[in-house]
């Protein structure tokens, strides 16, 4: 089997992440798995630094004819069973790269399109046609993404769900110096009780739900501080709103960490208040890590916590059951340790990484069965 993969990201995130650990675990299983990605990328310098096949390709836009042939090169240099697209941007490029004529002829791959966010898809005709357009497949990183694009018009035995898989720490919260240690590099002190999310600091993700809830939990837990890492749109907004909550010092905004997984280990609890999510694997890294979360019931979240075993749900844009739920286990140190170890345990047997490899190779299987 060869698999050609197409990311277009210049920015290092979660679904960057996910090409690298799929990559990885293709080759380890004999599948040749090359990446495509736009010239100097982060993921074009770690997966060469893994020494894992990926190739750079001139990126000025997915309409752009200099990028849409060299996509077109590649898929005629070898036969290549299977096109995977893990970016929107890589999705228009494949379906040029298809649909235009192309230098030389090729054997079409099966067509296959990472989906990891729960938004629904534009209704403009271009991008209907885009996705409704036959012998192309979707995998989706939860059941709630599969199910937005079948309301959308995308035929049910055409979207697969693969959910994002994490790989295991040597060591979480409870390594007390490991713990410390990543406290003084995020400027935390190291006596609280830290709230920790991660994500872009954009609508969607919810940050002012977790702030305003965080003036109501200091209400009661005055040594309750938050950390945010991560960067975007809103931080001028959110420090504004942080200023006017009279939080300044207990909010740290930490910025673009690239490697952000690792700093869960200074969190007493994950929050992510989300109120659109795909997914949502850093609660998948938290989990890993031994860390109780809490977070909303938005999109496929539901899919990466056990309610009352893992952690805890909320009903979205609620501030107010958004601290009732924090505190529930800021007060409860038994109950916290009884979930960090449940969520370690879950996320070991059913979302890891080697998991997530081998549910996307079974999608591939069955489409070459298919003979798509």
């Amino acid at each position: 089997m060869k698999v050609l993969h197409i990311d277009t990201g210049r920015e290092w995130r979660g679904g960057q992440q996910q090409v690298l650990y799929l990559t990885r675990g293709l080759e380890e299983r004999g599948v040749t798995s090359v990446v495509a990605t736009p010239q100097g990328s982060p993921l074009f310098r770690k997966l060469r630094a893994q020494d894992l096949p990926a190739i750079e390709i001139p990126y000025h836009s997915h309409y752009a004819p200099r990028t849409i042939r060299a996509v077109q090169r590649l898929l005629a240099d070898r036969t290549w069973n299977v096109l995977h697209m893990h970016t929107a941007h890589a999705h228009t490029l494949g379906f040029l790269s298809l649909k235009l004529p192309p230098p030389r002829p090729f054997q079409k791959p099966a067509f296959v399109v990472s989906r990891r966010v729960d938004f629904v898809p534009h209704r403009d005709p271009v991008t209907r046609l885009k996705y409704t357009m036959s012998n192309q497949y979707f995998v989706c990183v939860s059941e709630a993404v599969r199910q937005i694009l079948i309301e959308y018009g995308i035929p049910s035995r055409s979207a697969f769900v693969v959910r994002s898989g994490v790989t295991m720490p040597t060591r979480g919260h409870d390594d007390v110096k490991w713990r410390n240690k990543r406290r003084d590099t995020l400027g935390v002190p190291r006596d609280v009780f830290l709230l920790g999310a991660i994500g872009h600091l954009v609508p969607h993700k919810g940050h002012r739900h977790l702030i305003k809830a965080l003036s109501l939990v200091r209400n009661a837990r005055p040594d309750v501080h938050l950390v945010l890492i991560g960067e975007g749109e809103l931080e001028g907004e959110l420090r504004t709103l942080v200023e006017r909550e009279g939080l300044t010092p207990y909010v740290h905004f930490a910025g673009y960490r690239p490697s952000a997984s690792k700093y869960v280990a200074a969190f007493d609890l994950y929050v992510h208040p989300s109120v659109e999510e795909g997914l949502g694997t850093s609660i998948l890294d938290a989990g890993a890590g031994g860390v109780p979360v809490v977070a909303t019931r938005a999109g496929g979240i539901p899919e990466t916590i056990q309610d009352g075993v893992t952690g805890l749900l909320v009903p979205p844009a609620e501030p107010e059951e958004l601290a009732r739920a924090i505190l529930e286990l800021a007060n409860d140190p038994e109950r916290c340790k009884t979930m960090a170890a449940a969520a370690r345990e879950w996320v070991r047997t059913s979302r890891s990484d080697e998991r997530m490899v081998e549910d996307t190779l079974g999608v591939y299987r069955t489409l070459l069965t298919r003979g798509a």
